[in-house]
């Protein structure tokens, strides 16, 4: 029968003395998953983006996310889902060129992942009143109907809001 003894440190502090043990931390990362570098996004419509952040030392209930478009935060610092991921809806203008997400720990460690974006320009709805026409005789005790056409080049008609007004 063959034995084996092992050595034993044993570290004592005296008189208040105090072992802080050193705590390695690793950043967390993110990627954005949603869009791809230069994705083609419409003026002024709602875009959702997702990220997925991992982190070698915290739960994901522990990391925060923010979004940026350019140096403007657009979705504020805001907890992870369980699943690691983190969403923002942002609705973009015609000068706006990059997206930003930033990922925090509670050390404070961050990670960043930003990709460019092209912005297309939308056209306004045009709206045309087909009647009554111009010239058309009208009497001040009947009543008059109206219709219109609308038409768009990012819409249906059918999603259109159209409202009417008159200064009569």
């Amino acid at each position: 029968m063959k034995m084996q003894f092992g050595l034993v440190t044993l570290l004592v502090a005296c008189g208040g003395e105090s072992v802080i043990e050193k705590q390695d931390n690793t950043a967390p990362t993110v990627i954005i998953g949603s869009h791809s570098p230069d994705a083609e996004i419409l003026e002024g419509y709602v875009e959702s983006f997702r990220a997925t952040v991992s982190d070698d030392d915290n739960d994901y209930d522990e990391l925060t996310v923010a979004w940026y478009v350019g140096e403007e935060i657009v979705c504020d610092w805001e907890s992870v889902s369980p699943a690691g991921e983190a969403f923002c809806d942002i609705v973009f203008t015609e000068e706006d060129t990059n997206v930003v997400v930033e990922v925090r720990d509670p050390i404070g460690a961050g990670g960043r992942a930003e990709i460019a974006v092209v912005v297309v320009p939308t056209s306004a709805p045009t709206a045309q009143i087909l009647s009554p026409t111009q010239n058309s005789n009208h009497y001040s005790d009947q009543l008059i109907q109206f219709s219109g056409m609308v038409d768009d080049n990012e819409d249906n008609p059918e999603d259109l809001i159209v409202t009417w007004s008159s200064s009569l």
